[in-house]
């Protein structure tokens, strides 16, 4: 859902920002496979951890207003990494989505002071829960079945954060 807007907004350089946790394989999954999706668009995405480069990620929002090579979109792993982000295109004074795009995920709206509105992923976490488990019942039921895993659907929620770039024009 966020890869297919990112590559329909025109973006071409994305960045990524994760949390460090002693377990983030949510978030390794999702960047790993936006990456994947995106790189067969023909789209860079870089990685940064948001605790290790608190500076370099107000370095990114600054170079957003004068690097044409800086990102012009970003995808946090969850939506209150999203909005702190919004709060640092704010007192940079980085027009959101005019500069940047801001995509989440979890599509919950965080206290911010921000007046935007974060594009983001809903997931049902009831359905999450359900599935479960149930396959947690299974596997007890037959410790000697192999491990599965299951898709549960997600829908994109369009905010305010988000916005087209403006294809560059190809000249022959």
């Amino acid at each position: 859902a966020i890869a297919d807007n990112i590559a329909a907004g025109g973006h071409r350089n994305v960045l990524a920002l994760i949390s460090e946790h002693e377990d983030i394989r949510d978030a390794e999954l999702r960047v790993g496979l936006l990456k994947s999706y995106l790189e067969k668009q023909g789209i860079s995405l870089q990685s940064l951890c948001w605790e290790d480069h608190r500076e370099a990620v107000r370095d990114i929002v600054l170079s957003v207003k004068n690097d044409p090579e800086a990102p012009t979109a970003v995808f946090c792993w969850h939506d209150r990494m999203a909005y702190s982000f919004l709060e640092h295109c704010d007192e940079c004074g980085v027009d959101v989505p005019g500069q940047i795009s801001v995509f989440g995920y979890d599509a919950i709206h965080w206290p911010s002071t921000s007046p935007r509105v974060v594009s983001s992923v809903s997931v049902n976490l009831r359905q999450i829960a359900q599935v479960g488990a149930r396959l947690l019942d299974e596997q007890i039921l037959d410790p000697r079945r192999p491990v599965r895993h299951e898709i549960v659907p997600v829908q994109y929620v369009q905010g305010t954060s988000t916005g087209s770039r403006p294809f560059a024009t190809l000249q022959s």
